[in-house]
C-alpha cells in the first residue's frame, strides 16, 4: 500500500506531498489544479510510460517518489536530456529503453498490468478520456 507520494517539478507540481489515508483516497479540486498529474505520475512510475511531456516549465529535472507502508521506496526521475531512471530501495537503474522497467519495481509497488487475452490491462488506474475498459471491451 502506498503511504506517501512526492512530486517535484512534475507537470504543474513544484513540490507536492500526498499521504493517502487507509482505504479510499479521493482527489478533489477545481479544473487545472493538478489532480490528473498525480495519476499520471503514478502511472509513469508504475509502468515507465511515455514521459516526454512531464517536466515543469523552466526546470531541468523532475521526479516522483513513492514510499510504501512496508518501507519500500521507488524514485523515478527524468531530466531534459537523457531518459528516465529509477532508484528502488537505494539501487539505481538507468539507461532504460522505452517502456523498460526494472524487475524489482513491481516487487515494491505491486501495481502490475494484468494479462487479458492478447493485451495487458491496467486495472489500477482508469483512463480519464476513455470509457471504463470493462464496459468498452468485449
Amino acid at each position: 500500500m502506498i503511504a506517501r507520494i512526492e512530486l517535484e517539478n512534475f507537470m504543474s507540481h513544484r513540490h507536492t506531498v500526498i499521504e493517502p489515508a487507509r482505504g479510499l483516497t479521493v482527489l478533489v479540486g477545481p479544473n487545472n489544479c493538478g489532480k490528473s498529474a498525480v495519476i499520471a505520475a503514478l502511472q509513469i512510475l508504475s509502468h515507465n510510460e511515455n514521459s516526454t511531456y512531464v517536466l515543469r516549465h523552466e526546470t531541468k529535472k523532475c521526479q516522483v517518489r513513492v514510499t510504501t507502508e512496508e518501507g519500500g521506496t521507488v524514485l523515478w526521475r527524468r531530466g531534459k536530456s537523457g531518459g528516465p531512471a529509477y532508484e528502488i530501495n537505494g539501487t539505481t537503474y538507468d539507461r532504460l529503453k522505452s517502456a523498460g522497467q526494472p524487475e524489482e519495481l513491481q516487487q515494491v509497488l505491486r501495481l502490475p498490468k494484468v494479462e487479458c487475452d492478447r493485451d495487458e490491462v491496467d486495472i489500477h488506474f482508469g483512463e480519464q478520456k476513455s470509457p471504463v475498459f470493462l464496459i468498452r471491451d468485449s
